[in-house]
């Protein structure tokens, strides 16, 4: 193996995929399945893979309580062209996923940045 043939992944996207809303209700599973395919795929696309972490992500709901819910979290590498090519696209498949499924925000993280879109 020499230099040439390897290729530097030097950037992470990250975006998550939550179960609940800021009302601690249960989003619609179908919605759910319909928004992790949509970033699974795009990511495909744009990186050429994805994982799928299963975590469980801790906020205070609007009524004070805490939610411990099930989020997903899509994952991939990129390089530095397609990290240009796609950090626009990636933000706007945030704001798309927080529409289709009624969130207040969406967590899209990149490079360990955070940014919340509604």
């Amino acid at each position: 193996m020499s230099a040439s043939d390897v290729i530097e992944l030097s950037h992470r996207f990250e975006l998550f995929i939550p179960t609940q809303c800021i009302c601690g209700e249960n989003i619609d599973e179908q919605l759910r399945a319909e928004a992790l395919d949509l970033v699974k795929s795009e990511f495909h696309d744009w990186f050429g893979g994805a994982t799928v972490k299963p975590v469980n992500g801790i906020w205070r709901l609007s009524d004070g309580t805490i939610a411990d819910e099930k989020v997903d979290i899509v994952d991939s590498l990129a390089d530095d062209d397609a990290y240009d090519d796609y950090i626009d696209g990636a933000k706007r498949l945030a704001v798309s996923i927080a529409d289709k499924l009624s969130q207040d925000k969406v967590l899209l993280k990149v490079d360990e940045k955070g940014f919340l879109f509604s």
